[in-house]
């Protein structure tokens, strides 16, 4: 049965009578999202999880809200959790080399930093002065007296054990030395060559029996040495404990639980009496111990090792962190160890350490873009590292061409992050089926649909979506004309009369556009003109290149007829994507039919401009012809397709009814009426099958035959299974009312046939004949003659 449709079956309204508001002012905002149940529960489910290897991959078509619901969705559960540690790297005493990580309670960090900091800037001002008091004096000057007097003694008694060995024992700047005398005078270099050896055997003898007795003696001054060392670091120590252990007794006080930090400022207290001259240089000696630390630390000297890297502060956050990291390059998401230029070489040091988006994410929820991830080589392997050993490191990417060499470790940071992945249906799949650490780490799957049903719970949540927008925004508020408007648009998008579109952005700009229209009306609400309005306006600035089509066909550049009658010659409908706008393209496809035994000859495949779904369309006609004309001889012809003026690729089978509607016409000598156009792929039982971008075809169409003149016997055949895409602009649908176009659902071949023709396509009867009169007796007969033809031939 022939379906004409109606001016209802070929768009679906929203009728105004299903809202109860006159504009959005009176409609309460949308909290949440529309229409994606399925993912907002896979979402708080994987949010929910705690067990290792429940990290969300979360996929989605751009404009579907996946990145503003997931912001909000996470950041809301975010801010009910605990807010993790705070962490800090400081010097490690015992490893030089890795700098030490000590968890702090949230704050707490940066009072820690800053207490060290006034601790060690307060030993600064203040061990100088204990160093500098008369009693520290005193004591010092009592015990080098002591010393003096004691060490003279010895020196003494190792003068006079010299001098009876005819000796010399003279005090140096560096030490002690003995000198040989002869007749009570001292010989020098010169003078001992001239003696004779047996001279010099007798000084060698008193030499050596010197040095035999004065071995007690030096012994006595050693520790003599050494005792007064020891009473003047004791003397030192007392005096700076008299400063360090108040300060730091204030400091153990305010983190007397964290165990770490106790372990780290007992460190600490002994390192700084162990060089407790470096807060007091009183001599040159104290420069000379300094400048190798000085020259180890860099230029900010040598108590860099007593500042503390705050490396991640959470004092201000509230709940859980969650980061959303926009360049998942990996020292944005690893951190990385700065260096500085230093007498010609780079050096680094604790204070050096800056933190990635993992770091400050831990706790929480790291947000990132797996385009960005997969874009930068070394990212996603040591995200998957980090996630897989529940660590954080911060190392340098190995790079042989800079001669750098990092000299520093960190300790690694325990590692509580959930990892949100947002992308696409592509990369999941490449990652699911390739890699198998992200099957085991990323065991949530959210997928955010394209449409939703188009019922009136999600109609009305449209209305407060479109609320929540104008309200968020500053955009006037929306009549309820405007917002039937902006469904039935929603239903355009997504090419269903039963669906609307969850591609919101795409929403969101009609939104504002229009809202752009009404402001320059300066009407107090946007109204339904002003969507009209607006995609009118978009569209024009976007449809360029149909234009210039258009121009092409009006001068007959391109060749089309919409007008008469024509054997073997039929009006195709492609579409074409220009990425922000699309429209359709008609396009003549030619059939010849001859003798021979080629049979159906795909020309663009010939000249290899042809897809292999096209392909297979043609082979399916090939099926078709044999099931329905070659039961009783075999099928003798050649036949040649073409899609004339294409000189680009073709794909795709949505036209191959058009292209089996040209052939029956060849062969039967029955001419298609060229006021029609064809869209509809067919299988080898005849059915016609849906295709796709119906409505920017039967658009395209409409719009080259009204440029050319409307007659009234124009119209396009679609598929019947299209009928509920169908969401045509308002210019087709007067046409339609007023008569002037056609559009016809079919179902099978047959029909088409008596649509184009005008004849019935034939149906067999009980001997097994197509009834004369038909088309395809008209075929039948055709094809009989090539076989004969073909029999005489041989």
């Amino acid at each position: 049965m022939i379906e004409k449709l109606s001016l209802q079956d070929l768009k679906a309204a929203t009728g105004q009578h299903i809202f109860t508001f006159e504009t959005t002012a009176e409609v309460e905002p949308l909290e949440g999202i529309i229409g994606q149940d399925r993912a907002a529960n896979a979402l708080a489910f994987g949010l929910r999880m705690t067990e290792e290897g429940y990290n969300i991959y979360l996929m989605g078509i751009t404009g579907t809200g996946r990145n503003s619901y997931t912001r909000s969705i996470v950041t809301e559960c975010a801010r009910r959790q605990s807010t993790p540690s705070d962490w800090c790297y400081v010097y490690n005493f015992e490893h030089p080399d890795s700098p030490m990580a000590i968890a702090f309670a949230p704050g707490s960090g940066a009072l820690f930093k800053e207490s060290v900091e006034t601790f060690v800037f307060r030993i600064r001002e203040d061990v100088p002065k204990a160093f500098e008091s008369d009693e520290f004096r005193n004591l010092r000057n009592e015990a080098v007296q002591q010393f003096q007097g004691q060490s003279m003694v010895v020196l003494e008694k190792l003068s006079a054990l010299a001098k009876s060995q005819q000796l010399l024992f003279k005090p140096t700047g560096k030490g002690y030395v003995t000198i040989p005398t002869l007749d009570g005078q001292p010989l020098n270099e010169q003078r001992l060559q001239e003696l004779d050896a047996a001279t010099l055997e007798r000084i060698n003898q008193r030499i050596q029996s010197y040095q035999k007795e004065a071995e007690p003696l030096f012994e006595e001054l050693g520790a003599l040495e050494r005792e007064v060392q020891e009473k003047m670091q004791a003397l030192e120590r007392q005096a700076g404990a008299s400063i360090v252990v108040p300060l730091l007794d204030v400091i153990r006080k305010k983190f007397e639980n964290n165990e770490v930090a106790q372990n780290y400022l007992t460190q600490l207290e002994q390192d700084i009496y162990k060089h407790l001259r470096h807060f007091y240089p009183s001599d040159g000696q104290q420069e000379e111990d300094k400048a190798p630390s000085i020259r180890a630390q860099g230029r900010e000297g040598w108590d860099t090792k007593y500042k503390v890297n705050l490396f991640v502060d959470n004092g201000q956050v509230e709940g859980a962190p969650v980061v959303f990291e926009t360049n998942a390059s990996y020292y944005n998401l690893f951190g990385m160890i700065e260096f500085q230029p230093s007498m010609g070489t780079l050096i680094t040091n604790l204070t050096k350490v800056k933190a990635g988006s993992i770091h400050r994410a831990n706790g929480g929820y790291l947000v990132v873009q797996a385009e960005d991830l997969f874009s930068n080589v070394h990212s996603w392997k040591a995200l998957k590292r980090a996630v897989k050993n529940r660590q954080a490191k911060v190392e340098n990417i190995p790079d042989g061409s800079s001669g750098v060499i990092t000299g520093l470790r960190p300790q690694a940071i325990p590692l509580d992050v959930k990892v949100i992945l947002i992308g696409s249906y592509e990369i999941y799949m490449l990652l699911y089926r390739y890699d198998e650490d992200f099957r085991k780490l990323f065991k949530i799957k959210v997928d955010f649909e394209t449409e939703m049903a188009r019922e009136d719970e999600n109609i009305l949540k449209m209305a407060a979506f479109i609320s929540r927008h104008c309200r968020d925004r500053g955009l006037k508020d929306f009549h309820r004309g405007a917002v039937a408007a902006i469904i039935d648009y929603s239903a355009r998008l997504a090419e269903n009369q039963a669906k609307l579109s969850t591609r919101f952005n795409d929403i969101v700009e009609l939104l504002a556009e229009a809202n752009a229209w009404a402001a320059l009306e300066q009407a107090t609400v946007v109204e339904e003109r002003h969507i009209t309005k607006a995609l009118s306006e978009k569209r024009y600035r976007a449809d360029k290149y149909e234009q210039k089509i258009h121009e092409l066909f009006a001068d007959g550049t391109y060749l089309m007829d919409v007008h008469g009658v024509a054997v073997g010659q039929i009006n195709g409908l492609s579409v074409l994507d220009m990425g922000d706008y699309s429209f359709g393209k008609p396009a003549r496809i030619t059939v010849n039919t001859f003798t021979g035994k080629k049979g159906v000859i795909n020309i663009e495949k010939e000249a290899q401009l042809s897809g292999r779904i096209h392909d297979k369309g043609v082979l399916i006609i090939g099926g078709y012809l044999g099931a329905k004309f070659a039961q009783k001889f075999p099928l003798t012809l050649t036949a040649t397709l073409c899609f004339e003026q294409s000189y680009g690729g073709i794909d795709g089978d949505s036209a191959s009814s058009a292209e089996l509607y040209a052939l029956l016409s060849s062969l039967s000598d029955i001419p298609l009426q060229q006021g029609f156009a064809v869209t509809g792929s067919v299988n080898q039982k005849g059915e016609i099958q849906p295709v796709g971008g119906v409505n920017e075809k039967i658009e395209g169409f409409y719009r080259l035959c009204a440029k050319q003149g409307l007659t009234g016997e124009q119209g396009v055949l679609i598929p019947v299974q299209n009928k509920r895409q169908l969401m045509l602009h308002s210019e087709v649908l007067e046409a339609v009312e007023a008569g002037l176009f056609h559009i016809y659902a079919v179902r099978t071949i047959e029909e088409g046939v008596e649509i184009l023709t005008g004849i019935p396509a034939g149906e067999r009867d009980l001997e097994g004949e197509y009834s004369e009169g038909t088309v395809f007796h008209l075929v039948e007969r055709k094809l009989v003659q090539y076989y004969q033809q073909a029999l005489k031939e041989e």
